[in-house]
This record gives structure tokens, C-alpha cells and sequence, in this order.
């Protein structure tokens, strides 16, 4: 940090409207000529190209947690969120933590709310204001010694400081609930002020000052936060990039298949036509196809079957019995299994057959027990 004439705090007091800050005092301030409070959209603009400052963020100490920290060793402090879970009003994933380097293994920690951070560094931001550092407002109390306790009223809050560095605010009901529990204000306390017209100071807020813990650790770091919002900015680009590359990728995809299915449909559509040309209907293609061919099979083949069965059954009488009969579709034949008295009534029977305008052939004949057993191929003529 700068030294402390160059360094200007915004206070964003409690007590002052929405989007007001109390500028504290410093030399930079007073060699500024700017006045105590004001929106903060007109400060910024007067702070314009004066790059004499550094500018330093004072929050209300009710959005602070500050807690003080044994670590076994040093490697614990990788577990320090779940160190202070049990500390905290909320889940250790919302919340930042800025701690002390370590000290006779103890360490000194802030937590905030991080959408409350992103809240006031935003407002800053959006005018062009870089805080270089974040403090809870009542670090801007020195740390008292022995037991005694450094005190601020401000209204109806008053600010604490405890000779262990820790801090809180509190309201005017609560402090008097527990005033008999704090250390008396001995002779080496201060008060930064009398009443509430003065404003705090950032005198306290040196270069090489240990005390005061700034919050702007890690992501939050100055030059992690512009780098930080670089990267998420190209991060966000290249996933619009991303988004728009595989939109287009699939709206061609479906471009093509669209196609290829419109192509498909006319071929279809066309061998539909050429098999049934005595239709024109080319709606449900698939159902009327698997109609079509149900019907050609099977009524071509149940039909042939009777028709030649209906013309041998005049000649199928006693002495003969039919003990097997098979149709073979693909020549149109009927084949028949006879059982006869003799190789002279199987030959009648196919000259009977033939009677009947029909194509007969014996194709074996075997003598049994009970006379022959013959097999007969038997097709319709032409």
C-alpha cells in the first residue's frame, strides 16, 4: 500500500442513503478538497485524473466476521474454511476469508459474505474506482493494551477493538446487555470521538500498519481482480464462441439429414409406384407396402394350394389313403403320400389326376405290409 497522505477511504457509513460514502480523513482528502459525504457517483467524478491517491474501501463492521485462530500446524491452514465453519452463519462456499500471516501458530481471519463484497466492489467499480485494500470499520481503532477495550460511538452503533486485534459492532441495546462482560475502559483506551459529528479517521491505515487485516486477499486481490475479470471475459467469449460453433454445427446436421430424408422419401415413394402402378396413394408407404406383400404371398399361396387340392379330390377316394401332403410354393406342386393295395391302382390314380386337367408324376413307390406306399407329384397344367 501507499503511504498514508495518498490513500483516500470510502466509508460506506451505515447511517448515510444508498450509494452515499463518508470520505475519512487523511491528508490526501484534505489536500483533495473534497467534502465529508456525498453520492459517490459525484466524488468520483471529481477524483478524476488525480492519480496522486489510492483509494481504500471501509466497510460496516456488521458484515465482518473477525476471529482469531489456533492452527496445530501449518499445513492446517488449507482446512482454515472448515477451521471456522462452525463460526459462521452461513455455508463456508459463500463466504471469503482474509487471514494473518502466522504468528506462534495462531492466525487472524476476516470472513464476509461474498455477494457482499461483490456488492460494494461493483458499486465501486462501476465508477472507475480501484480499492487497493478493504477494511472493517472498526479497524480503524487502534489496538488497546492490557485488558482494556477501544470504543466508538457512532449513532446508535458502537465499535469495538479488543486488545487480541479482534473487533465487532454493536447496537446500543445489545452493548448495554452485555457492558458488565467487556473490560473497562482503562487509562491507555482511546476514543477515536466524542460524538457522532466527527468523523473516524484513516490515520491508522499506514504502510507498515499489522493491525489492520486487509480483505482483498486472493481472487479479491487487486491485480488477481482485473486479471481475474480478463480471463472471465475471455472465458465468457470463448464459450459464446462455443455455443454459436455448435448451434450452427447442428442446425447444419439437420439441414443435411432433412435432406437426406426428403431424398429418401422420393425414392420410396418412386419404387412404391413402379411395384403397385395401379395405385397413386403414397401416404404410410411402409403399411401399405407390408400390406401389399402380405396379401401377394399369402393369398397367392393359400390359393394355389385349394385350387389343386379341390382338383384332385375326385380321384382321392378309396382304395387310396392319403397319409401325408406337402405344398412346395416356390413350383406350385403338390406333393402326396398314398397308401394303396397296388402299383396298378397307384397308376389308375394318375391317370385320374390327369383326367382332371392336372400334371401328375409317380416319383417313388414302395411295397409295404399293406400293398404300396407311393409319392405322387402332382402341378396344375401350363
Amino acid at each position: 500500500m501507499k503511504k498514508t497522505e495518498h490513500s483516500l477511504a470510502l466509508y460506506f457509513e451505515p447511517s448515510l442513503p444508498e450509494g452515499h460514502v463518508r470520505l475519512l480523513a487523511s491528508a490526501a482528502k484534505a489536500n483533495l478538497s473534497l467534502p465529508d459525504t456525498g453520492p459517490l457517483a459525484e466524488i468520483a467524478e471529481s477524483l478524476k485524473d488525480k492519480n496522486v491517491y489510492q483509494a481504500i474501501l471501509i466497510l460496516p463492521g456488521e458484515h465482518i466476521h473477525c476471529s482469531t485462530i489456533t492452527l496445530p500446524n501449518r499445513g492446517a491452514l488449507k482446512a482454515l474454511p472448515f477451521l471456522l465453519e462452525e463460526q459462521l452463519a452461513e455455508p463456508v462456499e459463500n463466504v471469503h476469508i482474509a487471514h494473518s500471516h502466522i504468528k506462534n501458530g495462531v492466525i487472524h481471519t476476516l470472513a464476509i459474505n461474498k455477494r457482499c463484497l461483490d456488492g460494494y466492489l461493483e458499486q465501486l467499480d462501476a465508477q472507475g474506482i480501484k480499492p487497493a485494500a478493504a477494511y472493517a470499520d472498526y479497524q480503524l481503532l487502534p489496538i488497546p493494551t492490557g485488558s482494556t477495550l477501544n470504543q466508538c460511538q457512532q449513532g446508535s452503533r458502537t465499535l469495538l477493538r479488543f486488545s487480541d486485534g479482534k473487533g465487532t459492532v454493536l447496537q446500543s441495546d445489545q452493548l448495554e446487555l452485555i457492558a458488565a462482560r467487556l473490560p473497562s475502559s482503562g487509562e491507555g483506551s482511546q476514543n477515536l470521538y466524542r460524538d457522532s459529528a466527527e468523523p473516524l479517521s484513516a490515520t491508522a491505515l499506514t504502510a507498515d500498519n499489522q493491525n489492520a487485516l486487509n480483505l482483498l486477499q486472493g481472487v479479491y486481490r487487486p491485480e488477481n481482480s482485473s486479471s481475474q475479470r480478463q480471463w472471465q471475459k475471455i472465458a465468457i467469449s470463448s464459450l459464446a464462441a462455443s455455443f454459436l460453433l455448435m448451434l450452427a454445427y447442428f442446425l447444419t446436421a439437420g439441414w443435411h439429414f432433412h435432406k437426406e430424408a426428403d431424398s429418401f422419401q422420393e425414392r420410396a415413394e418412386d419404387l412404391f409406384l413402379k411395384t403397385i402402378p395401379t395405385t397413386s396413394n403414397t401416404e404410410n408407404i411402409k403399411r401399405r407396402m407390408e400390406g401389399y406383400l402380405k396379401n401377394q404371398t399369402g393369398t397367392s399361396s393359400n390359393n394355389g394350394f385349394l385350387t389343386l387340392l379341390a382338383q384332385c379330390a375326385p380321384a382321392l377316394k378309396k382304395p387310396h389313403q392319403i397319409r401325408h401332403i406337402r405344398f412346395d410354393q416356390q413350383q406350385g406342386t403338390l406333393q402326396l403320400e398314398v397308401q394303396s393295395s397296388s402299383n396298378e391302382t397307384i397308376n389308375k390314380l394318375r391317370k385320374e389326376l390327369e383326367q382332371q386337367s392336372l400334371t401328375a408324376e409317380v416319383l417313388s413307390s414302395t411295397a409295404n405290409d399293406t400293398g404300396v406306399l407311393a409319392r405322387l407329384s402332382v402341378s396344375g397344367q401350363g
